[in-house]
């Protein structure tokens, strides 16, 4: 079996067509499952969309799209909220880490903590951040030191 553990899907105009047409490709390259979250989201209200969008993928295709909730953890309370409900709710199998804080920073603790409560894996992107994320705090950015801590 072949899982790409990495796979991201669109939301917005068109998007249908365009990710049933990404999981087909998927397919005819042999891949069985994938691991799906769907970036492109600032606020809060924005990221629980985006899990909402996955969660009609998972369903269509039950078989193959795994789905990660995607959350940004500078919203902690809220944050939590939306894994929780994404796993139970949507029957997602994890949690796709935000970059834009380091996962080493206290903030996130609160989420590492529930995907051990609800035993589910943690996908953390290292990578550059968008400031704007941030509520006002220093740019920073997840490293290999970060995920190493």
């Amino acid at each position: 079996m072949k899982i790409d553990c990495h796979y991201h899907l669109s939301k917005g105009e068109g998007h249908l067509e365009r990710n049933r047409k990404s999981l087909e490709n998927a397919r005819s390259v042999g891949i069985d499952k994938v691991c799906v979250s769907i970036l492109g989201a600032t606020t809060h209200d924005e990221f629980r969309e985006s899990n909402r969008v996955l969660s009609e993928y998972v369903e269509e295709y039950p078989d193959m799209v795994l789905g990660y909730s995607f959350v940004n953890p500078c919203y902690v309370r809220e944050a939590v909220a939306e894994l929780e409900r994404c796993i139970n709710d949507y029957g997602f199998i994890g949690l796709k880490l935000l970059h834009h804080c380091r996962c080493s920073e206290p903030m996130v603790f609160p989420l590492v903590e529930k995907t051990i409560e609800l035993n589910v894996p943690i996908l953390i992107h290292c990578g550059h951040c968008a400031p704007e994320l941030k509520r006002g705090q220093e740019t920073t950015l997840t490293d290999p030191e970060d995920v190493a801590f």
